[in-house]
């Protein structure tokens, strides 16, 4: 676990199948995902950005983001503004299914963030072990690389969380924001 910037989370994410992104900055977890994310289409690769709180944190982040980079329309990136629920094994399936027919194979999935696609206590080891398996059936049945964000600590969007701690089994990236 290491704090992080734009190229060593655009690494990271290029590099292992599954990574935490975390920290305890709701807006600057998303700021950095959607850097990367730009990054990464930037370059010609496609990404679904699961917005779980809906679209409306990501539209000024990204205008913000595009007039610093001067861009227009952003060509690569899909935005599913929807809670998923990935406990449920049926949920990933789908999830999988709708990307792999709106999209194809996209290069990074981005899951905003844990509690919203949780639908579980995340202090639950039995249910964490199967959101991160889940996570990885994501991974094996789309064939892209998944980030998940998790916001930790007092300055969470839904304030005091209930775990400070980032899930196992994954690769774990510490926020600098």
């Amino acid at each position: 676990m290491k704090n992080i910037d734009t190229s060593a989370l655009t690494e990271a994410i290029t590099t292992d199948k599954v990574v935490c992104l975390y920290g305890a900055d709701a807006m600057g977890l998303t700021a950095l995902a959607l850097d990367a994310v730009l990054d990464m289409a930037g370059a010609g690769q496609k990404v679904v950005y699961v917005a779980c709180e809906g679209e409306w944190q990501l539209s000024g982040i990204l205008t913000r983001l595009g007039k610093a980079r001067h861009l227009g329309q952003v060509k690569g990136l899909f935005v599913l503004p929807k809670a998923i629920n990935m406990l449920k094994p049926a949920n990933v399936d789908a999830l999988a299914n709708v990307i792999a027919k709106k999209v194809g194979t996209p290069s990074l999935i981005v899951l905003d963030c844990l509690a919203y696609c949780f639908g579980a206590d995340e202090l639950n080891p039995l249910e964490m072990a199967a959101f991160v398996a889940n996570l990885n059936r994501l991974q094996e049945l789309t064939a892209s690389h998944v980030l998940l964000l998790h916001r930790t600590g007092s300055a969470s969007v839904r304030g005091i969380r209930s775990t400070a701690v980032p899930p196992e089994g994954m690769t774990l990236v510490a926020s600098a924001a």
